[in-house]
């Protein structure tokens, strides 16, 4: 094995470590995080206890990616529950494991195209934060992550194939994320001779895969959502961009992508990228999609870091690019002595991302209360006495999710909002300051605040409270 195998295995080892180190979910990752356990414990038969009928979502999403990731999973699911006994919570973090060896494999198989500069685009890779830690969470982005990296090796590279490329983002455009039109018509423009020359077979590439793909996803999604022909991707896309409530999520300025979320991707690859996309010599196709594509996503209001996640691997790529033009002329100019010099610098850069990645990554595990406090709570009380527990919103959107229910259905968990009479109640896992008369404080949860950087830190506030109905017995 050689030095890029080691590399190859590194990245596949980091993208599943963060799993493992940070293994709770957050609210943007819980419609197909609970898609996917309502598939694996109740099967697709019975529906009815599925958790999008409990706690409806603004727009449904689809169940073809989380139906994959279950159907990925189901083996280690059934090994672990049934032959090992093991708790529920293993199997989301198998299906996490799973999704992110998909996408940490898709990314291998496109560095390799990358040729002598596999090794170094891989040790960039191996550095940054934000994109590995995505790349296993649950989030539509993700799933539609797995196809764009095949389409762009399909794409760039000696030997590629532009119909196979708009196959793939057509099906996930369609199926997955509708966000990924963005980066096909941006390729489509910089391959706009070759597409007018045989603009009729594209057409039709483009057209039948559009077809079969929404037959897809209205066959499956109609029956999941009881709905029929439903077509989810349709409808978050007019009710997020056409009706514009994606601003009601925040709006930020158009260069927010440029000047926050690109640099906390690409962390010291930033300048190098920089480099590559002004000085290289060659027509540059990878540059070339990766700025358009942030370009037009850049007029959309409502802006989020995961929403360019599917350029960092050609923002990359164009950096490697970048840092190989910045030693030619180091060398050109200072003497070829000082090639080690160059080198040595490039690699304390690398160690400066590490060192960020690790620190975030520490960070990241305290930044997830929900998920901590459903998990003391099953430490704290008898699995085997009867109790009702209500989950809170801020309790459900930071890490606790239907994975985390282990004792179903001795206990009884609720998510409702509409609560009256909190005496229903053994247990409440909340936010709220006071908790209810009734209740006394058991447990508190910290959470991550920030970071004091003149004593090198991490600051923690209060998060959740596990309260206990008085009279309750301790257990």
């Amino acid at each position: 094995m050689g030095r890029s195998g080691v590399l190859e295995i590194a990245y596949i080892v980091i993208v599943l470590s963060q799993v493992v180190l940070v293994p709770y979910t957050k609210v943007e990752e819980s419609p197909p995080l609970q898609a996917v356990h309502d598939i694996l414990e109740y099967g697709i038969q019975d529906i009815s206890k599925y958790d999008h009928f409990e706690s409806p979502h603004p727009v449904p999403r689809s169940f073809v990616g989380p139906l994959a990731l279950a159907a990925l999973t189901a083996p280690f699911h059934y090994i672990s529950r049934y032959i090992w006994s093991l708790s529920l919570f293993y199997s989301q973090i198998y299906a996490r494991l799973v999704l992110g060896l998909l996408n940490a494999i898709q990314l291998i198989r496109f560095s390799r195209r990358l040729g002598r500069r596999q090794r170094l685009f891989l040790l960039i890779s191996c550095t940054q934060f934000n994109y590995n830690y995505w790349t296993s969470r649950t989030i539509p982005n993700t799933f539609a992550n797995v196809l764009v990296l095949s389409a762009l090796r399909s794409w760039l590279f000696p030997g590629s194939s532009l119909e196979a490329a708009i196959t793939k983002l057509v099906f996930a455009a369609s199926v997955i994320r509708s966000e990924v039109a963005v980066l096909l018509m941006v390729i489509l423009m910089i391959e706009a001779v070759q597409v007018w020359k045989n603009f009729l077979h594209f057409a039709w590439v483009g057209l039948r895969t559009l077809t079969t793909s929404i037959a897809l996803s209205m066959a499956l999604d109609s029956y999941f959502w009881d709905t029929p022909w439903l077509w989810p991707e349709w409808q978050a896309f007019y009710y997020n961009v056409i009706v514009g409530h994606s601003s009601n999520w925040g709006s930020s300025p158009w260069f927010t992508y440029f000047v926050n979320f690109l640099p906390k991707h690409l962390l010291a690859a930033t300048l190098p990228a920089v480099v590559g996309m002004i000085f290289n010599e060659a027509p540059n196709r990878t540059g070339a999609a990766a700025l358009g594509y942030v370009l037009v996503m850049s007029v959309l209001p409502h802006k989020e870091s995961r929403f360019i996640l599917y350029t960092v691997p050609l923002w990359n790529s164009v950096a490697v690019g970048g840092i190989a033009k910045c030693k030619q002329w180091f060398v050109k100019h200072r003497g070829s002595y000082t090639s080690t010099t160059f080198n040595a610098l490039v690699g304390m850069i690398l160690l400066g991302n590490s060192f960020y990645t690790i620190s975030a990554i520490t960070a990241s595990g305290w930044n997830y209360p929900g998920g901590h406090a459903l998990a003391k709570i099953h430490e704290l009380v008898n699995p085997a006495v009867p109790v009702a527990i209500h989950i809170d919103t801020l309790t459900a959107m930071t890490g606790a999710s239907k994975f985390g229910e282990l004792n179903r259905p001795v206990w009884k968990y609720s998510k409702r909002t509409d609560i009256q009479k909190w005496d229903q109640f053994d247990y409440l896992l909340t936010e709220e300051m006071p908790i209810p008369a009734a209740f006394e404080s058991l447990e508190k949860i910290d959470t991550f605040a920030g970071v004091d950087y003149k004593l090198a830190t991490f600051h923690f506030r209060h998060g959740l409270t596990i309260a206990r109905k008085k009279g309750v017995m301790a257990e």
